[in-house]
């Protein structure tokens, strides 16, 4: 790095510190990593501190978010059992047990990053589609895809063309 170059981000850091002032979180997901959201400014920051304004990570804005993708990865592992010999043995019909975790990956348009990756588990895995915690963990990653894919959805020519449904505001 330059001299230019650390000087820039020095002042890159000292800004984003001084924003982080007037960030104002009012949602969160996950426990231990964190993406706090402040849904007024359209501004994101992802940290593991409680106290995030004095750890100053970057505030990611709506316009910054190129793309970002969701995944649940479904962990299978088989299960055996000890035979009377002492021998791992498979049960038939093969067992398994199961682990799923929830992770959202935002690509970034940023001059020190390109992508920030949270696992939204926190530790936590559920076992079952049908446990709570899997249904708790879904319904926050798809609140947290609902919210950022409406800051980063542009609208194609065709949904500005087509405006209005015909006759919807003759009925209001």
């Amino acid at each position: 790095s330059t001299v230019d170059e650390i000087r820039a981000q020095l002042q890159y850091r000292e800004e984003n510190a001084k924003n982080l002032e007037f960030f104002n979180a009012d949602l969160s997901f996950g426990t231990d990593e964190k993406i706090y959201l402040d849904t007024n400014a359209k501004k994101m920051i992802v940290t593991s501190c409680s106290d995030f304004k004095e750890n100053n990570p970057d505030i990611i804005d709506c316009t910054q978010i190129l793309s970002f993708e969701t995944e649940i990865e479904d962990n299978e592992t088989e299960l055996y059992y000890e035979d009377s010999d002492g021998n791992e043995q498979s049960y038939d019909p093969p067992k398994y047990s199961y682990a799923y975790e929830f992770h959202i990956t935002f690509k970034v348009d940023s001059p020190y990053f390109d992508e920030i990756s949270v696992d939204l588990n926190n530790g936590e895995r559920p076992e079952s589609k049908d446990s709570d915690l899997y249904v708790q963990q879904n319904m926050d990653m798809l609140g947290l895809k609902s919210i950022i894919g409406q800051w980063t959805h542009k609208m194609t020519p065709e949904e500005i063309q087509m405006g209005p449904i015909p006759g919807y505001f003759e009925q209001m």
